[in-house]
């Protein structure tokens, strides 16, 4: 299998290295517009706590039917399994985004919560699963499995509960939200 290189984020010279099945270089369309971003540091804690909405963008990948998307100066990328509605296996499907969405949220809803509270986390391991059923295909649960090391040895289970009641994807998915989908024709609409 042939491995061709493309440059993504200009700016960033971020050089993400692609396995191919065919040679063809990557391009990508628009250069992603990162616009500001901000520094990280102890103060991201209090902005996040505060956002009143977050927009991503996804493009496709010329030369694939692959997205990237990007939020800041961030990116992943969007495809399906090698053989699968013209997948190349290049990045992650929509169920293992999110998962990674559940899980990513919840570390880090632990590591703001021991800082609250004062404590310090050795090692961190999250594993999720979600379960599919249905046509459409619909994810039916979640199963997120969290092992904690405290530097301490306290027990860090009363960091798990609290970051439970934290955690924005999860207590969302549970509640529900609305979504609405629309051609981009609509926006100003």
């Amino acid at each position: 299998m042939a491995r061709t290189e493309a440059v993504v984020g200009g700016a960033l010279g971020l050089i993400v290295k692609y396995p191919l099945s065919r040679a063809a270089c990557l391009t990508l369309i628009p250069p992603p517009p990162w616009g500001e971003t901000t520094a990280l540091g102890p103060h991201i804690h209090k902005e996040r706590r505060t956002m009143n909405s977050v927009t991503v963008e996804l493009r496709n990948v010329v030369g694939t039917e692959a997205a990237m998307g990007w939020a800041g100066s961030h990116t992943v990328i969007i495809d399906r399994p090698e053989g699968k509605a013209g997948g190349m296996g290049l990045g992650f499907n929509g169920a293992q985004m999110l998962a990674l969405a559940l899980g990513g949220c919840f570390c880090n809803d632990l590591r703001y919560v021991a800082q609250e509270l004062g404590v310090s986390i050795r090692s961190l391991a999250v594993s999720v699963t979600v379960c599919l059923e249905g046509h459409p295909l619909l994810t039916t649960s979640a199963t997120m499995s969290v092992t904690c090391d405290m530097i301490d040895g306290s027990d860090p289970l009363p960091l798990i509960d609290k970051a439970k009641e934290s955690c924005m994807v999860s207590n969302s998915l549970r509640k529900g939200i609305p979504v609405t989908i629309k051609a981009a024709s609509e926006r100003n609409a």
